[in-house]
């Protein structure tokens, strides 16, 4: 039986996290091709956006999906090319950047500060 006065650990999830799967979703069913699968990938792009709009991260994802909005209005034009380059500059923006990682000095060398 867990205490009401027991802390819980608090989960923070990376602003777009739904976007950014659907974005990569999206890329994979388009490689595979075939005209059926860019009403079903344009509407599960606009779902995304609903979701993301629904639970306030628009503004904290911004360039992205408008990189996405813009996606989906290719694919509605039937222009799968720009659709793919704007969804690729789409999960560039959704990804959340790595920490540099840090470099040891090469072995036999001295570091000069």
């Amino acid at each position: 039986m867990v205490s009401h006065n027991a802390v819980m650990p608090s989960v923070s999830l990376t602003p777009g996290l739904r976007l950014r799967t659907e974005v990569g979703v999206a890329l994979h069913e388009l490689e595979q091709g075939g005209e059926a699968v860019l009403h079903v990938v344009r509407d599960n792009l606009r779902g995304a956006l609903a979701y993301t709009a629904a639970i306030g991260e628009t503004s904290m994802v911004a360039r992205g999906a408008e990189a996405v909005r813009l996606a989906a209005g290719r694919l509605e034009a039937g222009l799968v090319g720009p659709a793919c380059v704007a969804l690729t500059e789409a999960l560039s923006c959704l990804s959340p950047a790595l920490p540099p990682v840090p470099r040891e000095p090469a072995f036999g060398r001295s570091v000069v500060g």
